[in-house]
């Protein structure tokens, strides 16, 4: 509705706005391109790439493990910037896995865990050592 010497201006159409503001209209039709492009490439290096190990829900958080051996459980936690597969190519999983039962968890705000926001204190505590029981 436009009313005659008004402060607002009337409303305009999807299609005006566009019009009258291509630069912000291509910026946006791009990042939904690169968000669609980046999906596909991801879901195409996780078809190529499976996970080494498996994956247990713990709190509504999907966690990814690799477990090897038998006998005394020795768990490995990496720290920021790696992920349990550094462990596996390093050759340290297979080592350990002569002596002991290995357990290489993933931290549940890393790498392949999925799931509501990434558990902190408690909350991830409860979820690295649920599975070591």
């Amino acid at each position: 509705m436009y009313i005659p010497h008004s402060r607002y201006r009337p409303l305009n159409s999807a299609a005006a706005t566009v019009k009258a503001h291509p630069v912000a209209a291509g910026v946006v039709v791009a990042a939904v391109l690169s968000a669609i492009v980046n999906r596909w490439l991801a879901r195409k290096a996780e078809r190529r790439n499976p996970p080494m190990g498996r994956f247990i829900t713990i709190d509504g958080v999907r966690l990814h493990y690799i477990e090897r051996g038998t006998g005394t459980p020795l768990v490995l936690l990496h720290g920021n910037g790696s992920m349990v597969e550094d462990f596996q190519s390093s050759g340290l999983i297979d080592l350990a896995a002569k002596k002991y039962r290995v357990i290489a968890i993933d931290r549940p705000d890393l790498a392949t865990a999925t799931g509501p926001a990434a558990p902190s204190g408690p909350r991830k505590r409860k979820v690295i050592s649920l599975p070591l029981r």
